[in-house]
């Protein structure tokens, strides 16, 4: 996406559409593999199985989120290294970029379902509070919100993170990770869920916002020499095997205390993918590159409409049955032949009609 505060990196518009995809598959995965293979509903306790590397990074897809995170500090810090920032105008185009989109989220599922309005609980989401307690909750209507609070909060880690690296000092950087680590330990001893400390908080997501950001250091520091897109094929075979081993131990439900290292592995795993495709994405054909582009410039878009998507389509029952694919299969060609064209299509129109109008008032906080 172009920024009147940076220069425009397609690379990273790709990234974002390979993380919108990887949330897509997943989702599409979870929702439809249950009526495929038992004919009903998802369920909590549904977590399919598999030992095939590739199909199990899509079963973890909830990984993308460490994805976009790792962007987010990336491209935050990237455009403002080494210059002056008037942290009124950042702030307000960081609310133009967010909460138009959401707000829209919230007023319609508030409108949609009205007998589950609560002011209070709306005030609780509206200042991104929502995802700790006490938020509206509309099921899969606003399921994946808790991530766009838990970006808006590491926003107010970033002055701190910059001042560091204007600095060249990425001792203070340590430390905070550090701490991160000990209070997450610290929060497990006392008894808290491992999933609050490494998933659905912000104690579990400093690790990549940090990772992000000091990629863009270095890229700031010593930019992207071609050698570095050797890296993207050896970050991806990574990324595929961790995602593998984490869901061999148990996947997602699995509660073992080593997960508490879990947000890290991710970080340093996203941030090698990040950094190789960096250099490589400029080999992609000419045709690849403007679909990803287009898909990175509408995949917030994508990623609050395609769960209500998928949603319908399995009440419905609306899912590809091929014979011979199996639910895995189905699952996956629903996902690429239907839920992906018709959430982009409808995205499409949310990012021209919610987005852009919004979008187009940012304001200039880089200065040089």
């Amino acid at each position: 996406m172009e920024s009147p505060n940076r220069a425009y990196l397609p690379a990273v518009d790709h990234l974002r559409a390979f993380a919108a995809l990887l949330i897509v598959f997943y989702h599409s995965i979870h929702l439809l593999y249950p009526r495929l293979a038992f004919h009903r509903a998802w369920q909590p306790t549904d977590w399919p199985l598999t030992q095939n590397p590739l199909l199990a990074s899509l079963v973890e897809g909830h990984s993308a989120v460490a994805l976009f995170l790792v962007i987010s500090g990336f491209i935050l810090t990237y455009g403002s290294l080494g210059r002056g920032i008037r942290w009124t105008e950042f702030y307000w185009n960081r609310f133009l970029r967010i909460f138009p989109l959401y707000l829209f989220v919230l007023l319609t599922a508030a409108n949609a379902f009205p007998q589950k309005f609560r002011f209070p609980e709306f005030l609780s989401s509206a200042f991104q509070f929502g995802y700790l307690a006490g938020g509206l909750s509309y099921g899969e209507w606003t399921g994946v919100t808790w991530s766009i609070a838990v970006e808006a909060h590491l926003y107010l880690l970033f002055p701190a993170i910059l001042h560091y690296l204007n600095a060249g000092r990425l001792w203070p950087l340590l430390r905070m990770a550090v701490l991160v680590w000990l209070v997450r330990l610290a929060a497990l001893g006392m008894g808290a869920g491992i999933l609050d400390v490494t998933y659905w908080t912000v104690l579990g997501r400093v690790d990549e916002f940090l990772a992000g950001a000091v990629l863009a250091w270095l890229v700031h520091r010593h930019g992207l020499p071609d050698r570095l897109r050797l890296l993207f094929p050896v970050a991806a075979v990574g990324a595929v095997g961790a995602l593998w081993g984490f869901h061999t131990t148990g996947g997602w439900p699995g509660h073992q205390d080593w997960r508490l290292l879990w947000p890290t592995v991710e970080a340093v795993v996203w941030t090698a993918f990040v950094a190789g495709y960096l250099a490589f994405a400029p080999l992609l054909p000419g045709i690849a590159d403007t679909a990803l582009r287009y898909l990175g410039k509408v995949s917030y878009s994508v990623y609050l409409a395609h769960v209500p998507v998928i949603t319908i389509l399995a009440a419905r029952e609306w899912i590809l049955a091929v014979p011979g694919f199996g639910p895995f299969g189905n699952a996956l060609l629903t996902a690429v032949l239907v839920v992906l064209p018709v959430t982009v299509a409808f995205s499409s129109l949310t990012w021209s009609t919610v987005e852009a109008p919004f979008l187009a008032m940012r304001r200039r906080y880089a200065r040089a």
